[in-house]
């Protein structure tokens, strides 16, 4: 777990690094951190393990599994004029699960 944790700090870093040396030329910088999410073929298997997929439900704080939709609409609304004063953010879309 050393290095993926390791990598989450880098990442988290230089979101807020670049954005501040980004800002000035009016470059919003964040980061978007995904959760489990539920591709067509997680769903697959899901379907034919629902012992696993209840798990998997059950480690997450609100209880489901994020789909990719839930991914894009936080992208989009970061990358809209609602969020024109935020930068430098790292965003978890991952239902509650504390991260490392």
């Amino acid at each position: 777990m050393s290095p993926y944790n390791a990598s989450k700090f880098v990442v988290n870093g230089i979101t807020r690094s670049a954005a501040m040396e980004y800002g000035k030329h009016g470059i919003r910088i964040n980061a978007l951190c995904p959760g489990m999410t539920a591709p067509p073929f997680i769903e697959t298997f899901f379907e034919t393990s629902p012992e696993q997929a209840k798990l998997v439900e059950a480690s997450i704080p609100l209880g489901v599994v994020a789909q990719p939709e839930d991914q894009g609409n936080a992208t989009v609304w970061l990358c809209s004029e609602q969020t024109r004063m935020i930068t430098g953010i790292i965003l978890p879309v991952d239902g509650g699960v504390p991260s490392g």
